[in-house]
């Protein structure tokens, strides 16, 4: 299986690390920088549950997708409560699982954006509060920021009457 997996894998572009038990996954996880992580629940030495576990407990956000051959529904839940963003059962369609990676890492990686454009406009409220930039400046960053991935976010907030007051 890991095989034909990492073959499917490498073929969509994705570069690929192969732990061979739960111990090496962790590690792997804990010193590498992945756009996401595909879990076996019955691994060796160290379970898929326990690693996303403890992933989430040291705020990795990366998503994890479990791909196991547990498919009772009370694995299932357990994989998304403890972390788990998705969870397939074997056998599989590799289409969909490429589908499914696909989609998880879109939204952790909107989920960061969304992250920092809060960060972002916070500090923009309290420098228009504290009286620290001029509208010149606000509009630029405004128009910057909306030319960005963050436009529909941007439009949201133009119609609750926060962009509409600033001349463009």
């Amino acid at each position: 299986m890991p095989g034909f997996l990492l073959f499917g894998l490498s073929a969509e572009g994705y570069a690929v690390d192969y732990a061979q038990d739960g111990d090496e996954a962790l590690w792997l996880a804990e010193n590498y920088t992945y756009e996401a992580i595909i879990l076996d629940v019955m691994m060796p030495v160290r379970d898929g549950f326990t690693i996303a576990r403890s992933l989430r407990r040291k705020d990795n956000q990366t998503p994890v997708l479990f791909l196991t051959a547990k498919g009772e529904i009370e694995d299932r839940v357990r994989g998304l409560d403890v972390g788990g963003d998705d969870y397939m059962v074997k056998p599989f369609s590799v289409v969909e699982l490429l589908a499914r990676l696909r989609t998880a890492v879109d939204l952790a990686k909107e989920s960061a954006d969304i992250v920092m454009l809060e960060k972002d406009l916070s500090a923009l409220v309290d420098a228009v509060v504290e009286g620290r930039r001029n509208s010149t400046n606000i509009i630029k960053y405004i128009k910057m920021a909306a030319s960005s991935n963050f436009g529909n976010i941007l439009t949201v907030l133009g119609s609750s009457a926060f962009l509409p007051f600033l001349p463009m």
